[in-house]
C-alpha cells in the first residue's frame, strides 16, 4: 500500500499470477502504461487495473510513496513504476515510470529480498554475491549506507554489508538482517532508530549491529 495507491497480485492459475494497482495515477502509479503520461487527480481508478507487461509475472511486490517495486516469480530480476522524484525506482533517469521498468542490480543476479521506504530509496539483497546489498534513491540521511548526500538514480553497493536476508527501510534509514544472526541499520539516527545506544548524527559509513540482538 502506497500513499494513494494499491497494488495485489492475484494467482489465477498456478504459477500464472496477475498484478492489478488503483487509486491515483499522477505519477504512474497505477503501472498500466496510461499511454505514457500520468492521468490526472480526477481520474483516479477506483477499480484494480492490470499492469502493463504483466506477463513478465510478479511474485512478490512492495508499494510505498508514490511507487511500487516487485520481484519476477523466477527471482532473477526486480522492476518498479510509479513516482521517482527522488530516484526511488532504481532507474537512470528522474521521470516517473508509467510502466514496470527493470531496475539494474547487477547482471544475472538473483533477487534474495528488497524493500521500499517512505522517505524515497530502496534495496535489494543478490543472492549470487553472497547476499550483497544494493540501494538507491534519497540518501538525505545517509540511508544508502553511504555519507555522500543527494539523491541516488542508479544503485550502489554498501559496502561492508553481506549474507543479507531480509531488509526494512524506513523514512530516513535501513536495517538488514543477515545470515550471522546479526541486525545491522545505517541512516538517520535523530531518534534512536538505529538501536546502536545512542542518539545522534546520522551513520552511513559505521554499520553497527544494533544492540542486544543477534550475534555468536
Amino acid at each position: 500500500v502506497g500513499d494513494d495507491h494499491s497494488c495485489a497480485i492475484t494467482e489465477v492459475l498456478r504459477g500464472s499470477n496477475q498484478t492489478y494497482c488503483w487509486g491515483t495515477d499522477t505519477m504512474g502509479q497505477l503501472g498500466n502504461g496510461g499511454n505514457d503520461q500520468p492521468r490526472p487527480a480526477s481520474a483516479s481508478a477506483v477499480n484494480p487495473e492490470r499492469i502493463s507487461n504483466d506477463l513478465l509475472g510478479f511474485s512478490t511486490l512492495k508499494a510505498s510513496g508514490s511507487g511500487t517495486c516487485a520481484i519476477t516469480t523466477s527471482g532473477a530480476d526486480l522492476y518498479c513504476w510509479g513516482g521517482n522524484r527522488n530516484g526511488q525506482l532504481g532507474l537512470p533517469v528522474s521521470a516517473s515510470s508509467t510502466a514496470p521498468s527493470r531496475v539494474d542490480i547487477g547482471i544475472g543476479m538473483d533477487v534474495i529480498a528488497f524493500d521500499l521506504g517512505i522517505g524515497g530509496h530502496g534495496c535489494a539483497a543478490e543472492q549470487r554475491d553472497a547476499g550483497g546489498l544494493v540501494c538507491w534513491g534519497s540518501n538525505s540521511n545517509q540511508q544508502l549506507g553511504h555519507q555522500a548526500g543527494g539523491d541516488w538514480q542508479a544503485t550502489t553497493a554498501v559496502e561492508g554489508i553481506s549474507g543479507t536476508l531480509q531488509i526494512g527501510t524506513g523514512e530516513g534509514h535501513s536495517c538488514v538482517l543477515q545470515a550471522d544472526h546479526r541486525v545491522r541499520c545505517f541512516g538517520a539516527n535523530d531518534r534512536g532508530q538505529l538501536g546502536i545506544g545512542a542518539v545522534g548524527a546520522d551513520f552511513g559509513a559505521n554499520r553497527d549491529a544494533v544492540v542486544g540482538i543477534g550475534g555468536p
